[in-house]
């Protein structure tokens, strides 16, 4: 699965939507409940897309290190064509 830059700025956005869907919506009514869920859902992939980064760019400063270490190019193993 490939994630673009689009969808990690996108998913912060959809928060900020539902948010302000939340501020306008009476909390009686039936889709209230619905929104608070998808606010929540939306803030743990949002977490989860930010660790996945984060673990990447570590990953990437590792493999730097190990390459001027030991002077033999090695890739990150999940990396693709398409990533470079």
């Amino acid at each position: 699965m490939l994630i673009t830059f689009s969808t990690i700025i996108g998913i912060p956005r959809y928060a900020l939507l539902v948010e302000e869907l939340m501020r306008n919506t009476w909390e009686t009514h039936p889709d209230f409940d619905n929104l608070k869920k998808a606010l929540v859902r939306i803030q743990e992939v949002a977490e989860f897309v930010n660790e996945q980064k984060r673990y990447k760019e570590n990953f990437a400063r590792i493999l730097e290190v190990y390459n001027n270490l030991i002077g033999i190019k090695v890739s990150h193993p999940r990396k693709t064509d398409r990533e470079t």
